[in-house]
């Protein structure tokens, strides 16, 4: 809805009273001041701040008491003109939902359950959290971590933990060869401005007859005797949770001559 074309956006609803709160989300664009808009719930104004953007933002109110029972009335008022005519002052969206106590539905958006949706054709499905996630609300920076998680399994599906296993053709005076592993840049091979926290770890483990090499733990770089070997990758992420398809472990069988 164009507010300079248009005039003035005004919704009247009707509240049963049973509710214990409500969230408001309104999206515009053009409004990069203060002064530009005028947001009314029942009359009243509603505090907002301008983002200073002209492109489509959103913003919040939330209430902490629910509407009473019978009618109610919410509007919109353009208090001046676009200042660019390229780009209009539209109402983008509007979302007005009324909420249960907070042991009745948990609004934190890093609580994760079966949240109820629904679309347009009525039809109902879940999502992990309230709007803790950019797939569901377009102003969060992050995913929520079962979307997260889901990535990380897509992403690892595609390729090996290992990217490569060189063997030096010398051997040393005492017949060991060096061997270096490569792995994906994950825990402490990220390069130090993307190191995460929270634990994500590479564990690397090199085995020789069925029996791990205790001292060569977590080494890349190693010297190995003659015989069959096996070096076995695993990727501690703490924003995974479950594995259902070994995705996060990688193991090569090699000789060494």
């Amino acid at each position: 809805m164009d507010l300079d074309e248009d005039g003035p956006y005004n919704k009247t609803f009707i509240s049963d009273g049973r509710y214990s709160r409500w969230q408001l989300t309104v999206s515009v664009t053009a409004s990069e001041q203060d002064e530009d808009l005028e947001f009314l719930l029942d009359g009243k104004p509603l505090p907002w701040k301008s983002t200073g953007l002209e492109d489509r933002e959103f913003y919040n109110w939330d209430g902490k008491e629910g509407f009473s029972f019978g009618f109610h009335n919410f509007a919109i008022r353009s208090k001046s003109p676009s200042r660019n005519e390229k780009v209009p002052r539209m109402i983008c969206s509007i979302a007005l939902h009324e909420f249960g106590t907070e042991e009745e539905f948990h609004m934190e958006n890093d609580y994760v359950s079966a949240y109820p949706t629904w679309n347009f054709l009525r039809k109902k499905s879940y999502r992990p959290t309230n709007a803790g996630c950019i797939m569901r609300n377009m102003t969060q920076e992050r995913f929520c971590p079962v979307c997260q998680e889901g990535m990380w399994i897509q992403f690892l599906s595609t390729v090996s933990l290992i990217d490569d296993l060189s063997i030096s053709n010398e051997s040393r005076s005492d017949g060991t060869r060096g061997v270096t592993l490569k792995t994906l840049q994950f825990g402490q091979f990220r390069p130090e401005y993307q190191r995460m926290t929270g634990g994500e770890f590479m564990q690397i483990r090199w085995i020789q007859n069925n029996r791990e090499v205790e001292e060569l733990k977590d080494q890349t770089d190693v010297f190995l005797t003659p015989g069959d070997w096996t070096v076995t990758v695993k990727f501690v992420n703490p924003e995974v949770k479950y594995d259902p398809y070994g995705v996060l472990h990688a193991s090569k069988r090699f000789e060494i001559a």
